[in-house]
């Protein structure tokens, strides 16, 4: 086997690989930091085959494992600076929770409205910071707005994630 082919066919397997931890993360079988220590396992073994070896990624993989021990190393700290902003991947989990709750409640025989309204509610009660584009927007219409963006979202956005979650749980529980 020439040398070119054999990298055709690794490369092919870190695709494969890559591509089976994305899928166990959207199953839900794994959570993201486990998909990531799974996909950087194979590609590091990938690598090795190709003689190509990554200090960066092995320190990342040790630092994702640490993190399991429940050690925090300096790679994985956030930065921190003053009047810190919510982490995106968190006020994205907040949105997919309510947006799964607004569809629930629809289920249930709420109106689109009204259970919108009542999320809104629910999330102006716990202090949810909501931003408007106008300032006499009522919060239920921003709720509706992040609705109406759900389907536009690339299927790894947090929001998509939030209501995976929230719905695989409420589905366990039933």
């Amino acid at each position: 086997m020439t040398d070119s082919k054999a990298r055709r066919i690794l490369f092919r397997k870190i695709e494969s690989d890559l591509l089976n931890a994305d899928q166990s993360l959207i199953n839900g079988e794994i959570d993201g930091r486990h998909a990531a220590q799974t996909a950087l396992v194979n590609l590091l073994g990938n690598l090795d085959g190709l003689g190509i070896k990554s200090t960066a990624l092995i320190a990342l993989l040790d630092a994702l494992i640490d993190l399991d021990q429940g050690t925090v190393t300096p790679i994985l700290e956030p930065t921190t600076f003053a009047n810190r902003h919510p982490e995106r991947s968190m006020v994205g989990q907040i949105k997919g929770a309510a947006l799964f709750t607004v569809e629930l409640l629809q289920r249930q025989g709420s109106s689109e409205e009204d259970a919108l309204r009542q999320v809104a509610s629910v999330l102006e009660s716990a202090g949810y910071p909501f931003k408007a584009r106008k300032a006499d927007q009522p919060a239920w219409k921003i709720v509706r707005n992040w609705k109406d963006r759900l389907s536009k979202l690339p299927h790894d956005a947090p929001e998509k994630d939030g209501m995976r979650r929230f719905s695989l749980e409420a589905a366990r529980r039933l």
